[in-house]
């Protein structure tokens, strides 16, 4: 996402949280290989959908997940968990 490339991944894991469907990429359910290659095909033949993919991508990277934001999470966490 950080690299304004749309994302096509399942519904599993973290995935859900970093994703947003219709809006960064799309999700599809585990094994749902079908679904999967239609909406990597819809992104490849659509160039508009890609931009606006690609770009909403960037932005949530840069806006929810950059370092300056998530390094401090992790410190915090590890924090307490050493001090357990």
């Amino acid at each position: 996402m950080s690299c304004q490339v749309p994302v096509v991944a399942t519904i599993v894991g973290g995935l859900p949280e970093v994703v947003v469907h219709g809006e960064t990429g799309f999700l599809a359910n585990l094994g749902d290989v079908n679904k999967m290659a239609e909406y990597a095909l819809e992104i490849l033949r659509n160039s508009s959908l890609r931009q606006r993919l690609g770009e909403n991508g960037r932005r949530r990277a840069i806006e929810v997940f950059d370092q300056k934001k998530i390094v401090p999470l992790y410190e915090k966490y590890y924090e307490k968990v050493l001090a357990l």
